[in-house]
């Protein structure tokens, strides 16, 4: 996507508009691509979305967070794993995603609290089949979207599902 201080001919062509957020759109500014490598992803003709590369972790802190990565697939090429790595880290969605799941471990927080209690020796299964259910669904829909990585870290962290949410602090 050209930018249009640079390039107002092209401001209205149909591959050149493409719908994003006002901080996607001031962190990509008047950036050209230097090479392949440095392309920022087309949202519609990328094919990245075949696979699952975006990934997150447990960050067992205070407060509680969520560290999200790029796990670049095995038949990717260096020009591609560059391309899609530049991407996440130039417009900061690491942290744009830790933030999203920040709010939404607030908004879980009871619903955990209340599964891990109400299912006695087996509250750690109940909470991680929940988180896995809630992973597989978000991910059905959008197989690298910031909530179903979320899901996912948080169904595949013990100490998470054995009681590590109850430090979530409360909004």
């Amino acid at each position: 996507m050209l930018p249009k201080s640079r390039f107002p001919a092209l401001t209205v062509t149909p591959l050149n508009l493409v719908p994003v957020c006002k901080d996607c759109n001031f962190g990509k500014l008047a950036d050209i691509a230097e090479g392949e490598d440095s392309e920022v992803l087309h949202p519609y003709f990328g094919t990245i979305d075949e696979v699952s590369w975006l990934k997150a972790s447990v960050v067992r802190a205070d407060p509680l967070a969520l560290s999200y990565f790029v796990k670049p697939d095995a038949d990717w090429d260096a020009a591609l794993t560059a391309r899609v790595e530049r991407h996440f880290r130039h417009l900061g969605l690491g942290r744009l995603y830790g933030v999203h799941a920040a709010s939404e471990l607030q908004n879980i927080r009871l619903s955990l609290v209340n599964q891990y209690g109400d299912g006695g020796a087996d509250g750690a299964s109940r909470v991680r089949e929940n988180l896995q259910r809630e992973a597989e669904s978000r991910l059905a829909v959008r197989r690298n979207s910031w909530e179903g990585a979320l899901y996912e870290a948080l169904s595949s962290d013990a100490w998470f599902c054995s009681g590590g949410f109850v430090g979530i602090l409360e909004a």
